[in-house]
C-alpha cells in the first residue's frame, strides 16, 4: 500500500516540494534583504527604553520601504488551500471517477486499509509541510514581529507558533471528504475552496475573540498602558464620557473640541479636560501560546472529524 500510494500520488508530492523550495527561496532572499535594513537603519535601537531621535521616522520609513512584501504576503494564507484543492479533493474523487479504487479492492487490499494509508501518509506530509512553512514565516517575520511586540496580531498570528500546521492538515481533510462525499473532483474542489474559507475567516472574526475572556481598560486619550501597547491584539477601541457613554471620534473633535487642531498636544488636552476617555478591549500579548494551542486544537479537532467521516463513507456509501 505504501509504494502504491507513492506511485499514485508521486505527481502531486514532487509539485508540492518543488512549490516548497521555490517559496522558501523567495522568503530566504526577501528574508535576508529585511533583516539587512533592520540592522543598517537602526531601527533596533528605536526598540530600546531610550530612543534615538527621529525613531518614528525610522520606522516608518523600513515599513514603507518593504510595503509591497507585507502587502503580498498575506496572500500566503492560501497556500494550505492549495494543497486542500489539488490533493485532497482528487483523493477519492478522481478514483471514483475512473473506477479504479475498484482494482484496488479486488486485490486483497481492504477498503478501511486502502483509504485510512492514504489519509495517514497525507495528513502527516501536510502536517511536515505546515511546521517548515511556520518555521520559515517565523524567521521571515522576526522583524516585523520586533516592531510590533508580538505576534498576537492576526497578520502575524496565521503564520506562526502552532495553529498553521493545523490549517494544512484542515485544508487537506476538507478537500478529502468532498471529493468522497461528491463522487466528482471539480465540484469537490468548488466546495472546498468555500468551506476551507468560511472556517478559516470565521475562526478569526468569531472565534479567535473569544477564546478567553477579553480585557478592557479605560484610560486617558493618548495615554495607552504598557500591557496594550506592547504588542496586544486590540479588538476594540473607542471614546467615551465619564459615564461610559460612547461616542465617535470626530463628534469629539467636531463638537468638543471644534477647531483645536493645531497640533496634537493641544487637542489631546481638550478632550482630557472634557474628560474623554479611551476605552479599549483587548487579548494580551501573553496570551500568543494558549491561543495558538486552542486554535490547533479547533483545526485538527475538525481534520479528524471529516477523516472519520471519510472513512466511513468509503466503507459503507461507495462502491
Amino acid at each position: 500500500m505504501l509504494w502504491l500510494t507513492w506511485r499514485q500520488h508521486r505527481g502531486e508530492a514532487l509539485a508540492v516540494v518543488a512549490v516548497g523550495v521555490g517559496l522558501g527561496a523567495v522568503l530566504v532572499l526577501t528574508g535576508l534583504q529585511m533583516r539587512s535594513a533592520f540592522d543598517a537603519q537602526g531601527v533596533g535601537g528605536c526598540l530600546s527604553p531610550v530612543q534615538p531621535a527621529n525613531c518614528s521616522g525610522v520606522v516608518n520609513g523600513f515599513e514603507q520601504q518593504f510595503q509591497l512584501y507585507l502587502s503580498f504576503y498575506q496572500w500566503f494564507n492560501l497556500i494550505p488551500l492549495v494543497l486542500g484543492i489539488f490533493v485532497g479533493a482528487p483523493l477519492v474523487a478522481r478514483e471514483v471517477e475512473r473506477t479504479t479504487h475498484l482494482l484496488a479492492w479486488t486485490q486483497g487490499v481492504t477498503r478501511t486499509r486502502w483509504i485510512v494509508t492514504k489519509l495517514a501518509l497525507l495528513a502527516g506530509g501536510a502536517a511536515v509541510a505546515g511546521i517548515a512553512f511556520t518555521l520559515l514565516m517565523t524567521w521571515w517575520r522576526q522583524p516585523l514581529d520586533l516592531i510590533a511586540g508580538s505576534a498576537m496580531r492576526p497578520d502575524a498570528f496565521d503564520f506562526e507558533g502552532l495553529a498553521p500546521a493545523g490549517y494544512f492538515v484542515a485544508a487537506l481533510s476538507i478537500g478529502i471528504a468532498a471529493g468522497t462525499l461528491l463522487r466528482r473532483t471539480i465540484p469537490a474542489m468548488g466546495v472546498a475552496i468555500i468551506a476551507f474559507l468560511a472556517l478559516r475567516f470565521g475562526t478569526i472574526a468569531l472565534l479567535r475573540p473569544n477564546f478567553m475572556s477579553a480585557l478592557v481598560v479605560s484610560t486617558p486619550v493618548d495615554s495607552r498602558p504598557a500591557a496594550v501597547g506592547n504588542g496586544a491584539w486590540v479588538l476594540d477601541d473607542r471614546l467615551s464620557d465619564g459615564a461610559g457613554h460612547a461616542f465617535s471620534g470626530r463628534f469629539a473633535f467636531d463638537q468638543l473640541c471644534a477647531g483645536i487642531n493645531d497640533s496634537k498636544g493641544a487637542l489631546t488636552s481638550c478632550l482630557q479636560h472634557h474628560g474623554v476617555v479611551e476605552s479599549l478591549t483587548y487579548q494580551p500579548a501573553d496570551r500568543f501560546w494558549a491561543f495558538q494551542a486552542i486554535e490547533l486544537g479547533l483545526f485538527v479537532g475538525v481534520s479528524v472529524g471529516l477523516m472519520v467521516l471519510t472513512v466511513w463513507w468509503v466503507r459503507h456509501r461507495i462502491s
